[in-house]
């Protein structure tokens, strides 16, 4: 065999054998997947969503879980936008299997909810978030990472947080401002203390930064005189006053409380007593009435002025209009 014949010999590919590099591509993606996946990160998230301070007030979320015994599929937390980078879905379930108190995935893996009921806040516990909250003002406009980059940049900046709330305008666009809640009101004490001394930067900007209760009573100063706006204000949704007002309505009226129309009917009812009272005693005793025709009988009734059907009703509508109404 001629050294041609040789070398072609070796270089001739092996029939049906796949090119080594084509075989090792998938198994190098599937471990940086392996490795990139942040097990915390989901757990701290989910957390976040069935928190007492979040769930309460997250609209979809509570009557997703009210519907269902408190279950919400876990498909659904992980279409959420924050959720979506957190993949595959088998390994978000097993990340919510470790929440150590919080949450419980059901047999299947296909849902998830609290295994504590969730807890109306008490003054106590309403004061202690305060203190422990901050007010940061001078971001740029929403990226996509925005939510996830602040929250990095507050935990290396201050200590460990419990939230951090974007400030939407009525249009949902972002504020460029930002509610921060520490862990406990130390931390949020200390990160207070050292951007007195030196001013914090965010991407070159310096940023406003003040406590919460400072910002919420200076806007309260500014606007101590102003009218009230006119519209159609968006209400935030609160789980608890909902709850309240179902039961509200549930008791009904209290004891020894009439509306309006309940009152004026029981007056005009009193009155037509009266009259029918006199109209007997000055019937002569023993004297036959005489038997009216159904034309008379008719003509009578119209002029007798009975409580009128649309008096009843507008009587309904206003203890309705009186009691609160129940939201979504």
């Amino acid at each position: 065999m001629s050294e041609e014949q040789k070398e072609q010999v070796q270089t001739a590919p092996v029939e049906n054998q796949a090119p080594q590099e084509a075989v090792a591509k998938p198994t190098e993606n599937v471990s940086e997947k392996v490795e990139s996946f942040d097990e915390n990160g989901v757990l701290k998230q989910v957390e976040f969503y069935f928190s007492d301070s979040n769930l309460p007030r997250d609209k979809f979320l509570w009557t997703v879980s009210q519907k269902n015994d408190g279950w919400v599929p876990i498909e659904t937390i992980a279409s959420f936008k924050r959720m979506r980078r957190y993949q595959p879905l088998e390994a978000v379930v097993a990340a919510l299997r470790k929440s150590p108190e919080l949450l419980e995935v059901d047999e299947a893996g296909e849902k998830v909810r609290r295994k504590v009921p969730i807890v109306r806040p008490d003054p106590s516990a309403i004061q202690r978030s305060m203190e422990s909250s901050v007010y940061a003002k001078g971001f740029g406009e929403e990226q996509e990472d925005t939510q996830i980059a602040l929250e990095n940049f507050f935990q290396q900046e201050g200590g460990e947080i419990a939230s951090l709330r974007l400030r939407r305008d009525e249009d949902n666009k972002f504020k460029g401002s930002v509610f921060v809640e520490f862990k406990t009101p130390e931390i949020a004490k200390e990160f207070l203390e050292k951007v007195k001394g030196s001013p914090l930067k965010h991407n070159e900007t310096e940023l406003t930064v003040m406590s919460k209760k400072e910002y919420v009573d200076m806007k309260a100063e500014q606007h101590r005189n102003d009218p009230p706006k006119p519209g159609n204000k968006r209400r935030r949704f609160d789980a608890f006053k909902m709850m309240d007002r179902e039961q509200s309505q549930k008791r009904g009226p209290k004891r020894g409380r009439t509306t309006r129309g309940s009152a004026k009917e029981s007056k005009k009812q009193e009155s037509q007593e009266k009259q029918d009272g006199q109209e007997k005693q000055e019937e002569p005793q023993g004297s036959e009435v005489p038997k009216k025709s159904e034309d008379t009988n008719e003509t009578e009734k119209s002029n007798e002025q009975p409580k009128p059907e649309g008096e009843t009703a507008a009587a309904t509508g206003e203890k309705e209009e009186t009691a609160p109404a129940s939201t979504n």
